[in-house]
């Protein structure tokens, strides 16, 4: 059994380096959105490199490229954190431009927000968590892998000595 007890209004989320941001609630949705967005620019970029190939282009070992499956992977992790910030992020505190102002909320400082190697996977990791933590609460009450139940907990009495 689970609580369903996940954020259901708009709140702060507090991340490294100073940097605050105030989020919509994360749905299924939302974060089916996301991935499938994730998923979807990825797929186009493959498509393109490997015509870039066809083409006589030569592939850089290290760069994106259609036998690159580390690269592609870390593509797909980036942008779900872009489509993350762009669907849920409503406002930010502790962001500020190369002028030292504060940034505002805009597709390219989303871009720039989810590229940053700390904030970035923080932020992604911070707006799961409560979605995560229900999850994982369900798992408590997994099978045990053994299949023997050795582990599994007694929740009622004996039936016959009532205890």
């Amino acid at each position: 059994m689970i609580r369903l007890t996940f954020e259901a209004a708009p709140h702060w989320l507090n991340l490294p380096l100073g940097v605050r941001v105030h989020v919509e609630p994360l749905t299924t949705a939302l974060a089916a959105a996301a991935r499938n967005e994730a998923i979807r620019r990825v797929a186009i970029e493959m498509e393109e490199a490997k015509a870039a190939e066809k083409a006589g282009q030569g592939a850089d070992p290290l760069a994106f490229h259609a036998g690159n499956m580390a690269a592609a992977e870390g593509k797909a992790t980036q942008y779900e954190i872009e489509a993350l910030a762009r669907f849920g992020v409503k406002e930010w505190q502790g962001i500020a431009g190369a002028d030292g102002q504060p940034l505002a909320l805009t597709p390219a400082a989303i871009e720039a927000f989810a590229r940053h190697p700390e904030i970035g996977p923080a932020f992604r990791d911070a707006y799961r968590k409560s979605v995560e933590a229900l999850a994982a609460e369900g798992e408590g009450f997994a099978p045990y892998s053994a299949g023997d139940g050795v582990a599994a907990q007694i929740t009622a009495p004996d039936a016959t000595t009532g205890q």
